[in-house]
C-alpha cells in the first residue's frame, strides 16, 4: 500500500483550494460563534448532515421523516436507512457534546464503533453515554432481558449470574475482518497527519480518506466524515460547530470521490469543504433573517405565550409538525396550529394531512 501519511508535494492549485476551504470554514465557525441562536443552527446541521450521509451511500432519508422519528413520533413504520440516518443523528450529537479529541482517539472510536468489549466501556455505560433516544434505551433492556432469559433457561447461565455476552452473526460481521488491526491503522495515520501536516483541512482530508480506504468497519462506513470533522474541530479550526462535511461532498461527482487517484479524491473532500462553509453561510443568512422577521412578531406578546418556545424550535428544527410542537411545548395540537398561524411558518409538504412547516 502507498505511503498514505506523506502530505509533501501539494501543487499550487491544490494549494490554493486548501487555503479558500481553510478560509470559508474559518468564517463560518466565526459567524456561528456570534450568532444568536447558534445552538438551533448546530442542531439543524445535524440533521441535514444525517440525511446527507446517506444520500451519499445512495440511500435516500426524507428529514421531515427523520425529525419525526428522532421525536418518536413516527407516521409510518420507520425503514432501515430511516433508522441508519437516526444513528447517524445520534452519533453526531455525541461527538459535538464530547471533548474535541475525542471522537478520534482510540476510546472515541471504539465507543462509536460500539466495541465496547476493546475500549473497556460497558455495554451499560456506553447505554448511558450515548442514551439520547430513550425508547432505544428501553429496547436495550428489554433485548437484554430476553437474551439473559433464554440462557437461564437453556442451563448457560445461572440465575443472578453473569451474562455470556453473544457472538456477532457471521451474517453481518465477518469474523476475519480483523476491526481492531484496521482501527489501529487509521489512528496511526491521524496521529502522523497532525504532526506532519501543515494545512489542516489536508489533514482532515487525509483522515478521511484512510478511513475510505481502510474500511475499518464492516457497517459504519458514514463514520469516516464524521471523524474528519472530529479532526477539524480537535484542530481549533471548527471551535463552535462540528462541520457537516457531507452536505458539501454531495456536491461534488462519484467519479471525483471515489476516483482510484488519491489526490483527486482529497481534492474532492476539500472542495466539499468549501461549499459546505459556503452553504452554511447562505443558510445562517437566511435564518437571521427569517429570525429576525419572526422576533419581531413577539413584540407586545405576554411573558407566559408559547410564541418564544416556538421559535426556538423553529430554529432548531428543519421542519415540525402539529404533533411535534404539541409534544414539545406540552399544548394541544389545536393551540399548536395558532401558534403557526401567527408566526405565519411556511408549511413544506404540501399535504392536507401531515403537515410540516419550516421557516426556509
Amino acid at each position: 500500500m502507498e505511503d498514505e501519511g506523506r502530505l509533501g508535494g501539494i501543487d499550487h492549485d491544490m494549494l490554493a483550494r486548501i487555503m479558500r476551504a481553510e478560509d470559508a470554514l474559518a468564517r463560518l465557525d466565526e459567524r456561528i460563534a456570534a450568532c444568536p441562536f447558534a445552538d438551533g443552527f448546530r442542531a439543524r446541521q445535524h440533521f441535514h448532515e444525517a440525511a446527507a450521509s446517506l444520500w451519499l451511500e445512495g440511500e435516500l432519508v426524507h428529514e421531515e421523516e427523520l425529525v419525526l422519528h428522532d421525536a418518536r413520533m413516527d407516521i409510518r413504520p420507520p425503514s432501515h436507512e430511516l433508522t441508519r440516518a437516526h444513528e447517524v443523528l445520534r452519533t453526531r450529537r455525541r461527538i459535538a457534546s464530547a471533548p474535541a479529541g475525542w471522537a478520534a482517539s482510540r476510546e472515541g472510536v471504539n465507543h462509536l464503533a460500539r466495541r465496547e468489549e476493546a475500549s473497556g466501556v460497558t455495554m451499560e455505560a456506553a447505554t448511558a453515554i450515548s442514551g439520547q433516544d430513550a425508547l432505544a434505551r428501553e429496547l436495550a433492556d428489554m433485548d437484554a432481558l430476553l437474551e439473559r432469559t433464554e440462557q437461564v433457561l437453556q442451563g448457560e447461565v445461572p440465575p443472578g449470574g453473569r451474562l455470556r455476552k453473544s457472538s456477532p452473526d457471521p451474517a453481518l460481521h465477518d469474523p476475519q475482518w480483523g476491526e481492531g488491526e484496521r482501527i489501529a491503522r487509521w489512528l496511526e495515520v491521524v496521529e502522523q497527519a497532525a504532526h506532519e501536516a501543515g494545512a489542516l483541512v489536508l489533514a482532515a482530508a487525509l483522515v478521511w480518506d484512510i478511513w475510505e480506504v481502510e474500511t475499518p468497519l464492516q457497517n459504519q462506513h458514514w463514520l469516516g466524515l464524521q471523524l474528519a470533522a472530529s479532526y477539524l474541530r480537535r484542530a481549533n479550526k471548527a471551535r463552535a460547530h462540528l462541520p457537516a462535511l457531507a452536505l458539501g461532498l454531495k456536491t461534488i461527482s462519484r467519479e471525483r470521490r471515489r476516483s482510484s487517484d488519491r489526490d483527486v479524491r482529497l481534492s474532492a473532500l476539500i472542495e466539499g469543504v468549501e461549499l459546505y462553509a459556503e452553504r452554511g453561510m447562505k443558510e445562517l443568512q437566511r435564518l437571521t433573517l427569517a429570525h429576525a422577521r419572526i422576533m419581531r412578531k413577539l413584540e407586545g406578546r405576554r411573558t407566559s405565550s408559547s410564541l418564544p418556545a416556538l421559535v426556538d424550535l423553529v430554529m432548531a428544527r428543519p421542519v415540525v409538525s402539529a404533533a411535534l410542537i404539541a409534544g414539545e411545548l406540552k399544548i394541544t395540537q389545536r393551540a399548536a396550529l395558532n401558534l403557526v398561524g401567527e408566526l405565519e411558518l411556511r408549511e413544506v409538504t404540501g399535504r392536507g394531512r401531515f403537515r410540516a412547516w419550516g421557516v426556509l
